[in-house]
């Protein structure tokens, strides 16, 4: 199953998938940033990707199964959920299943500029 991952404590929270590597990144509680070349950035973003800002997106996850809310930091090239825009004056709510795309709308082909992540729920066992 895409998007579980089984750790230790029985506890379901949500992640982040990356579409292209299959990876999956907890989605620690409080605010976080996704951040190009960052120690702080919660899924790791070299600095050969330019089409990401430093930092790009803020994620704000209370820890729940509720899916985190999440703000563009004035990127250049954007942030978007299933295809649509996401707006910087306030917070974007995301549900489980959504593509969170960054340097590109166009979440339903991938491609050397953009990072595709989606939301899903882990469950730790």
């Amino acid at each position: 199953m895409k998007g579980v991952l089984l750790m230790k404590d029985n506890k379901i929270r949500c992640c982040f998938v990356d579409d292209e590597t299959g990876k999956v990144y907890i989605i620690p509680k409080g605010i976080k940033y996704i951040s190009r070349n960052s120690a702080d950035s919660i899924v790791p973003i070299s600095d050969d990707k330019k089409f990401v800002s430093h930092p790009h997106l803020e994620v704000v996850y209370g820890g729940s199964k509720t899916p985190p809310m999440i703000f563009d930091c004035n990127s250049s090239n954007g942030s978007y959920i299933n295809g649509e825009r996401v707006c910087t004056i306030g917070p974007t709510p995301t549900r489980i299943g959504d593509i969170i795309s960054l340097g590109s709308s166009d979440y339903k082909h991938p491609s050397k500029n953009s990072i595709h992540l989606r939301v899903e729920l882990c469950v730790e066992i």
